[in-house]
């Protein structure tokens, strides 16, 4: 739940969240139509037990079903729960397809995602220079913790050779998009 919370709040102040006003059956039958919006309804219906018993597992398969019909708030919300493992059994591989997939419809949060997915420690398939490709590539798409995580990396010589310059101007960067850690090390 940590990650939905944002994803709600923005869902809300954009109007999207249960906007078409769709009951469970509606909202899978809308999903069953390939609306990506369905699905992610069907699957918040799930996920919080509204009107229906919790269950996380369907509610990973409708978020799954939502990104794969183009909805990125599905594919991060998925791609959390199976990096987590809290309800569903982990599956990092699974986890980087989706934000990999978040990514390609151009979400720099995706985009940021699967670059610390890639440079987890953890991570059996670790590598930091995918990591850093899709940590520039979410800074590209104005993620400001995208170019903050790229500037760490390029600083430190993870994923290329260390370049200081290169650095600052990726914090500067975080900056410019509002991210206080990047103004820090720009200056």
């Amino acid at each position: 739940m940590k990650r939905l919370a944002p994803v709600l709040i923005m869902c809300a102040l954009s109007g999207s969240l249960f906007a078409a006003n769709y009951d469970l059956a509606q909202a899978e039958r809308a999903c069953s139509l390939k609306s990506d919006e369905g699905c992610f309804q069907a699957a918040m219906y799930y996920y919080e037990g509204v009107d229906t018993k919790r269950d996380a597992r369907k509610a990973v398969q409708y978020f799954e079903r939502g990104c794969d019909f183009g909805s990125v708030a599905s594919c991060l919300a998925a791609a959390d729960e199976y990096k987590r493992g809290d309800a569903i059994r982990p599956d990092i591989r699974r986890a980087l397809k989706l934000y990999s997939q978040a990514c390609s419809y151009k979400s720099g949060e995706g985009c940021t995602s699967a670059g610390l997915a890639y440079g987890a420690h953890d991570n059996p398939v670790a590598d930091s220079k995918k990591a850093l490709e899709f940590l520039q590539r979410g800074c590209d798409l104005g993620d400001g913790s995208g170019c903050f995580l790229a500037g760490g990396a390029v600083e430190a010589g993870v994923g290329t050779s260390a370049d200081p310059a290169k650095a600052k101007e990726l914090f500067g960067r975080s900056c410019k998009l509002g991210n206080k850690n990047g103004c820090q090390k720009a200056k």
